[in-house]
């Protein structure tokens, strides 16, 4: 189905009163006059944004250019390269193998991966997707993994495995070979048969090219210059932590899916959802592959990236039902700045009979999962 004809029929799955309380031409000039300023504020080349409301798109759009050299746009199919975006998606599919029984969250990891250090016994699979493990953090390349592992055996721990939450990029390359030994299949391959083609998810993969058809140029904004930003890492070397390409049509896909609960029983998208706990009772802020913040009985999830010449963000305001996804091609971007105004708007909007109020910032405009640029 083409994004256009996608787009039209998920319109029309809102329920009639829903149609009835957005259906405001006013609302989208809103959303454009938030993005478009900011996007002139902060500098920022191109933009594609999706908006969701009970898991139907509500409004998605590309903004600005793909491309400043020869003018091409951002169109709902321009490529960008997601970053730790690509961390819930991995964690996804972790949750995938335990529906099926053959991974378990609170097994250490060694019972999967028998080559990781002896000291890594303690660490489990839940503390691994929640940043809460503890583990050595490790830059470069992962491969051989029989290197790694022996070097990673003689660092220590940055604290005992559940007792504190410090983001942890390694941790999901960990993970991405969890995936492999399980399924028996490179992480990819998985994904792209367990995920992304029965989501109807065509154009989202780790590219085999650097700078494969259709990708946004990527750009780096230095006070009031905007810079050619020079990738060169393979996206496949950066595998589940932050190598995953897709475009807004395919993200708000998944989206999608998250809301119906596809792919996964109910007992598994609870389990998923559900808050982790570090071993003294305190929230660690993350659930299986998301933050999590609660605040003023409203609970938003969120995840964002970045990577060298890219940075995006998906954030789920599930009290609402509301999803905003940001894909950008530069950095840095604070996309509070957008966040804010946008679910202020959406929510006046869903509930016009209410007085409208002022909500206090709740998204960390420049840290919102602890990840630095390129890190992944």
């Amino acid at each position: 189905m083409s994004g256009e004809w996608w787009l039209f029929f998920s319109w029309l799955c809102l329920p009639f009163l829903l149609q009835a309380q957005l259906d405001n031409p006013q609302l989208k000039q809103r959303i454009d006059h938030v993005i478009q300023t900011q996007m002139q504020q902060q500098r920022i080349p191109g933009l594609a944004l999706a908006v969701l409301v009970d898991g139907e798109p509500f409004y998605i759009r590309g903004y600005g250019k793909a491309n400043l050299e020869n003018g091409a746009p951002v169109t709902v199919e321009t490529l960008f390269g997601i970053g730790s975006c690509s961390k819930a998606l991995t964690a996804f599919a972790i949750m995938l193998l335990v529906d099926e029984g053959k991974v378990h969250v609170n097994d250490s990891i060694k019972r999967y991966i028998r080559d990781a250090p002896e000291s890594w016994g303690p660490v489990t699979v839940r503390q691994l997707l929640s940043h809460t493990s503890g583990i050595p953090q490790h830059q470069g390349p992962h491969i051989p993994w029989s290197k790694t592992w022996h070097q990673l055996a003689a660092r220590p721990f940055q604290f005992a495995p559940g007792s504190q939450t410090k983001y942890n990029n390694f941790g999901y390359k960990v993970l991405s070979r969890l995936i492999e030994v399980v399924s028996g299949q490179k992480y990819g391959h998985f994904m792209h048969e367990r995920v992304f083609k029965p989501l109807g998810m065509v154009h989202t993969s780790l590219p085999e090219q650097l700078y494969p058809p259709g990708l946004a140029v990527g750009y780096k904004t230095h006070g009031h210059q905007i810079r050619l930003a020079h990738h060169q890492h393979p996206w496949r070397q950066m595998w589940g932590s932050g190598g995953i390409v897709t475009n807004i049509l395919n993200f708000a896909r998944w989206d999608q899916a998250l809301t119906r609960q596809e792919l996964l029983s109910p007992q598994t998208y609870r389990l998923m959802w559900a808050p982790v706990l570090l071993n003294n009772g305190k929230p660690s802020g993350w659930c299986l592959g998301w933050q999590i913040r609660q605040q003023d009985g409203i609970t938003k999830y969120s995840k964002d990236g970045g990577i060298i010449g890219y940075r995006s963000q998906i954030i789920r305001q599930v009290t609402d039902r509301i999803s905003l996804i940001f894909l950008t091609n530069t950095s840095p971007v604070k996309f509070g700045k957008m966040a804010r105004p946008l679910f202020r708007l959406m929510q006046n909007a869903l509930h016009a009979e209410q007085k409208e109020e002022e909500q206090d910032d709740d998204i960390d405009d420049e840290q919102v999962d602890g990840i630095d640029e390129d890190d992944t």
